[in-house]
């Protein structure tokens, strides 16, 4: 499987913006406070049920786009921005993401099948 096909499989399922207004910061009393959305979360767990639990790499691709969504959303809500648009982040950030997660122990068998282009 490539990157590509992964990616333009799973992008879709996230609609044309996320909504994360409703979100709030955590403290974890340590460096940096965590961030929390409910709408967020329960467009993630949508997605996931739609990508469904078929296909390991659609499953770890819709992990991998919530990481990096997260982290644009809580950069974005810092500057008192509540939406995103999914496709405007940048796919190579996703892919390195990615990658970095199949390189997981757990992975091994879809690592040695992965292309990354």
């Amino acid at each position: 499987m490539t990157f590509t096909e992964i990616y333009h499989s799973v992008i879709p399922f996230w609609g044309l913006e996320i909504d994360f207004s409703d979100g709030e910061f955590i403290d974890f009393s340590d460096d940096e406070p965590g961030f929390s959305s409910d709408l967020f979360a329960a467009l993630w767990n949508r997605v996931e049920k739609e990508v469904g639990y078929n296909n390991s790499y659609n499953e770890l691709m819709v992990w991998t786009m919530y990481q990096i969504f997260h982290h644009h959303a809580k950069t974005l809500f810092e500057e008192k921005i509540y939406y995103l648009s999914p496709q405007e982040v940048d796919m190579w950030k996703i892919e390195e993401q990615y990658f970095l997660n199949l390189s997981e122990a757990i992975w091994k068998k879809e690592l040695a099948d992965y292309e990354r282009i």
